[in-house]
């Protein structure tokens, strides 16, 4: 439900009950440009992040390793890929059954 649908039925509920009052979370411009810009704020600090690790990704490959990397955000997919070989990135039954270090947190 959007801010304007909630803001639209806490209004129609307050008239069906009889209240007078207005909700107070009305929408005004300077209310919709701040969350316009939260939301390109975070976008272009996610946007950032992908870029770091794309970087450090390249890094990696430049000193020999091979690298494929794949970012999926709000339905948009970023990849990088360090070598254009015909067998890079391996297959997933070639990951199940070459994996030797298992990384957990």
């Amino acid at each position: 439900m959007s801010f304007e649908e909630m803001n639209a039925t806490t209004v129609n509920t307050n008239k069906r009950i009889g209240l007078r009052c207005e909700s107070k979370l009305q929408s005004s411009p300077s209310f919709d440009f701040l969350m316009r810009s939260e939301r390109k704020r975070k976008n272009e600090k996610i946007r950032r992040e992908i870029l770091t690790l794309f970087n450090k990704s390249d890094n990696l490959g430049t000193n020999g390793a091979k690298v494929y990397s794949v970012v999926e955000y709000n339905g948009k997919l970023s990849i990088y890929n360090s070598c254009a070989d015909k067998e890079w990135p391996p297959s997933k039954s070639m990951l199940v059954s070459d994996a030797v270090v298992a990384i957990s947190q």
